[in-house]
């Protein structure tokens, strides 16, 4: 009874072999690196979300202002070189609401918002399908490093859009780790739809 009870007691004390170590530490590790692929892809959706919500509201400020101001309003987004992305080109990256007075010497621009930064590693698409107000891409005056997209409001809530069916005014927002693919747009991907009549701006 002694010798049975010496041989349960040494099989209770054993521990695990290297082997056995090893196997566990490898799959913790890859359940480790699967659940951090899972969060990061999580969160970059919520910022492709939270970017293009704040946009949209951006949209109807300004239409709102062009209407109560009886003067023209624009939402420009800019493109310039970030640190913070992996791309290297320059992105379209922050937007800003502005008012327009118009005057014999020029155009002058008035702010309406303060220059807001998309959130996190959010772009707007640079390719024209799936972003077709890239067409409009203009320079700012005297500066080769920023150049801006702009969407103008009028008093009557229209736009300076074109009215072309086979061609609807979009804006794309996604990370920008999948911004260099023209042929495949990532699924969590949000786009604006802009009315050129009307001024309505939907998400998607």
């Amino acid at each position: 009874m002694r010798i049975k009870m010496h041989r349960v007691d040494r099989a209770i004390t054993r521990g695990f072999s290297l082997v056995e170590m090893l196997l566990v530490i490898a799959v913790v590790t890859i359940l480790i690196a699967l659940s951090a692929k899972g969060l990061r892809s999580t969160w970059r959706s919520q910022q492709n979300y939270a970017s293009a919500s704040a946009l949209l509201q951006a949209f109807s400020l300004a239409k709102s202002t062009a209407v109560r101001y009886s003067k023209p309003v624009q939402v420009r987004i800019y493109r310039f070189e970030d640190g913070d992305l992996t791309s290297k080109e320059a992105q379209f990256r922050a937007y800003q609401v502005v008012g327009v007075h118009a005057s014999a010497s020029g155009d002058a621009f008035s702010q309406v918002s303060e220059l807001q930064k998309f959130e996190g590693t959010t772009v707007m698409s640079k390719f024209a399908k799936y972003s077709s107000i890239v067409s409009g891409n203009t320079r700012l005056p005297s500066d080769d490093t920023y150049s801006y997209v702009a969407v103008e409001f009028r008093p009557d809530g229209s736009t300076n859009l074109e009215t072309n069916p086979a061609q609807p005014w979009t804006i794309t927002l996604l990370s920008d780790f999948g911004s260099e693919d023209e042929g495949k747009l990532p699924k969590d991907a949000r786009t604006l739809v802009i009315s050129p009549d009307t001024g309505a701006v939907s998400l998607y």
